[in-house]
């Protein structure tokens, strides 16, 4: 199956979430996939995308947590690529991050006040580990976003002192995704594990491979990651 194509055709729109989320996804790709990358010609599409992320909105109003981190998805990606954009009002990032802790989305919060302090604006709140232990699913995504802030999206060499305990760590969960089967997680964690060269790489790729891609780009695009990484 042609897990590009599939994945290319169901974002193939201009919805601030599938355009930040193909953004992500190249970014990714010429990183973990150079010679698909190429072979595919992903350049010319990659840098249109990232042309159509300077028209993403900050969308501060919206209770949808996906439409908020489009907008600061799309400011990350042009600013790792050295490319101009406008950075959000102050005040209001800061709102709308507590607003999201408050409203029990709290590894949103955390997530995108990482994204905006490494696009160059500060107002992280503050957060424990612990914190995102439970639900598991959210202690796991944590992990896993860990690996990818450390590394720019893949796109560094991860140098965190903690980076082996995170991998160790997120090799541990293959068990419960074998019992508990997330194909979006466990692409995230297959790729971790492959980046980072971690000896349960192939174990948690195997959760993934075989698995028909459903209508959920985001599971699309971490399968095919994982799937693909060279």
């Amino acid at each position: 199956m042609d897990r590009l194509q599939i994945f290319l055709d169901a974002t193939n729109d201009d919805t601030a979430i599938h355009v930040t989320l193909r953004g992500l996804v190249f970014h990714m790709l010429e990183a973990v996939a150079p010679r698909l990358y190429a072979a595919r010609s992903i350049q010319p599409i990659h840098e249109a995308t990232l042309q159509a992320c300077a028209n993403v909105s900050y969308a501060f109003d919206e209770s949808d947590a996906d439409v908020l981190q489009a907008g600061i998805d799309a400011w990350y990606l042009r600013h790792v690529r050295g490319l101009p954009h406008r950075k959000p009002d102050e005040a209001r990032l800061r709102a709308m991050l507590q607003r999201l802790n408050d409203s029990g989305d709290a590894i949103y919060s955390w997530l995108l006040g990482e994204l905006a302090a490494r696009a160059g604006l500060d107002v992280r709140l503050t957060f424990t580990n612990g914190q995102f232990s439970e639900p598991p699913l959210h202690g796991a995504y944590f992990l896993t976003h860990l690996v990818m802030l450390d590394t720019d999206y893949f796109t560094r060499p991860a140098s965190h002192a903690e980076v082996r305990d995170w991998s160790d760590a997120l090799a541990r969960l293959i068990p419960w995704l074998t019992r508990e089967p997330n194909p979006d997680l466990a692409g995230e964690v297959a790729l971790c594990l492959h980046f980072l060269k971690h000896p349960e790489a192939t174990a948690a790729k195997k959760l993934i491979e075989g698995i028909e891609p459903g209508p959920d780009t985001h599971e699309q695009a971490t399968m095919l990651l994982a799937l693909c990484a060279e």
